[in-house]
């Protein structure tokens, strides 16, 4: 995994204590006497894995709002208090990673993980999540708000799949068509047997 790291107290604790936690991972760190920090950010921004401030959330922020696309393409924004205290992911929670990368820092590092995506705090099913684990492409992510708002609001959510699925669904959906939204996977992206479809597609073709 390729890192960009920002901080701006080259001794502070959670520095050392991140570079401890992921031995594995290739870091681009940031010189301040260098190189101005948004120039960094802009450069580093679609370049690497992800992106980890050490410093305050609102400094995070600032640097990469003039590069935010959408969900699909942004990277895993994480921020770590300077003591190292609370890992605090930002940006691309469930698509890019960011919500499993602070909660496998925060272990490490002893740490408290601040996640904030209301399917993760209400434990809740995230579709996004368990497309990426299933190894599915989400066709118009716009509609993944649509069903995280029904499964929070405890609406029904169906779910049609063209393939054999092991186990029990998970809470909040129900395997039937006709509902009024759910999710359909398929590898034709025009099928609707619901009146709102989220499109799944296995990535099996080539």
């Amino acid at each position: 995994m390729n890192i960009a790291l920002v901080y701006f107290n080259e001794n502070a604790p959670a520095k050392a204590k991140l570079l401890a936690a992921l031995p594995q991972a290739a870091f681009a760190f940031y010189d301040k006497e260098k190189q101005k920090a948004a120039d960094f950010v802009r450069e580093q921004f679609q370049a690497c894995d992800a992106l980890v401030f050490i410093g305050a959330a609102a400094i995070a922020v600032r640097l990469i709002a003039p590069h935010l696309q959408n969900k699909a393409v942004d990277p895993p924004v994480i921020v770590l208090d300077e003591l190292g205290n609370f890992v605090i992911p930002l940006l691309s929670g469930h698509l890019g990673g960011a919500n499993a990368l602070a909660g496998e820092i925060a272990a490490k590092m002893g740490a408290i993980p601040i996640i904030t995506t209301a399917t993760d705090v209400h434990g809740k099913f995230a579709v996004d999540v368990w497309a990426k684990k299933a190894g599915c492409v989400i066709c118009d992510i716009s509609k993944i708000k649509f069903i995280s708002t029904a499964i929070l609001a405890e609406k029904p959510v169906g779910f049609y799949c063209e393939f054999p699925v092991p186990g029990d669904l998970p809470a909040g959906l129900t395997e039937a068509s006709g509902q009024e939204r759910g999710i359909c996977v398929s590898l034709n992206a025009e099928k609707q047997p619901f009146n709102m479809t989220l499109h799944a597609v296995p990535k099996i073709l080539t």
